[in-house]
């Protein structure tokens, strides 16, 4: 469902240092939204024609599941990274403190992996990889669900059925926390049909619990979305979303959510952010820009159900006021 902006209220609260943008809006008529149990059509291109279709991502795992990542498996180590935007990360200190007693996984990799948490990605590579590139699971307990991903690339993935996404969590394995830095994907998915044939995204978050990135870039995704995002809490700095996909970032909740310091591009069409229902969701921005906007048009926001999310174009930074999570926190001196 699309909005349609009647006014916009710019209303200052000083105690809470932001300035608060109601998108007042009427619904237009008709949605072009599909039901996401579309049938399957084969009118795909020849170069991306799914072999079979398997199981919805959210169905029980696979008795045959991919392998587990494991240092054992890695064909070569990768220098590290800096990030796109050329900013000394502090959050990689920050998770690879957090997790330095996990699993750690590295390398040069060319197949999908299972990631069994707790666990860090750090200095990957993972190349031409089908549907899922990175499954975070937990089979093995014990029950802690946090995965880290620091200087990760992710590019070139396989068709292979209906689904894909270059990370994924499962409603099967809940609960997840995923903490990112400087993370590249750049799955290059055929161009976005319908749900029926080209449900690919850029990271995928069934089930989980939170995500936190710094200096994610997803570009090149091309079909549903950068970002489906199904945690309930939700923060970004310096999130990149460049490509031609079907609508960049999906909200499945309500929030808040943060974008600090982000950009967010579609040359394909107008829709930037998707709520799965518009009343009551918040979406708090710092310093972003959305196709070059400072706050997003109607055209950018697109409803399921409900036709007035709160935009929140925040006057002070939120990693300085305490408000966003402590891995965005200043470095140690």
């Amino acid at each position: 469902m699309k909005v349609r902006v009647k006014h916009i209220i710019r209303k200052l609260l000083p105690a809470a240092g932001r300035v608060v943008l109601y998108l007042a809006a009427t619904a237009c008529a008709g949605s072009d939204v599909e039901p996401i149990d579309a049938a399957p059509t084969d009118a795909r291109p020849d170069a991306h024609r799914a072999r079979d279709t398997r199981q919805l991502p959210d169905a029980p795992e696979p008795d045959a599941r991919p392998p587990t990542l494991t240092d054992s498996g890695a064909d070569t180590a990768i220098d590290a990274a800096e990030p796109d935007g050329g900013v000394p990360s502090c959050s990689a200190n920050w998770i690879r403190s957090e997790l330095a007693d996990a699993r750690r996984y590295t390398g040069l990799h060319r197949r999908a992996f299972i990631v069994e948490t707790p666990a860090i990605v750090d200095e990957a590579d993972i190349c031409c990889a089908e549907r899922y590139a990175l499954r975070v699971r937990n089979y093995e307990g014990p029950p802690d669900l946090r995965a880290g991903f620091v200087n990760v690339r992710i590019t070139d993935l396989v068709v292979d059925g209906r689904f894909g996404a270059a990370i994924g969590t499962s409603r099967d394995h809940p609960g997840g926390r995923l903490f990112l830095s400087n993370v590249h994907v750049a799955p290059h998915w055929p161009a976005w049909q319908s749900y029926g044939t080209t449900n690919y995204d850029g990271l995928v978050l069934d089930g989980s619990e939170s995500v936190y990135a710094e200096d994610l870039t997803i570009v090149d995704y091309n079909a549903d979305a950068a970002l489906d995002i199904k945690a309930p809490v939700a923060e970004f700095v310096r999130l990149r979303v460049d490509g031609p996909g079907h609508r960049p970032l999906r909200f499945w909740g309500r929030g808040p959510y943060y974008l600090v310091e982000s950009s967010l591009r579609n040359p394909r069409r107008s829709t930037l952010l998707w709520f799965q229902d518009c009343e009551g969701a918040e979406l708090r921005v710092f310093a972003t820009s959305f196709e070059g906007r400072p706050i997003p048009s109607a055209e950018q926001v697109e409803c399921e159900r409900g036709t007035t999310p709160t935009i929140v174009a925040l006057a002070t930074d939120p990693r300085e006021t305490g408000e966003m999570h402590p891995m965005f926190g200043p470095c140690a001196r």
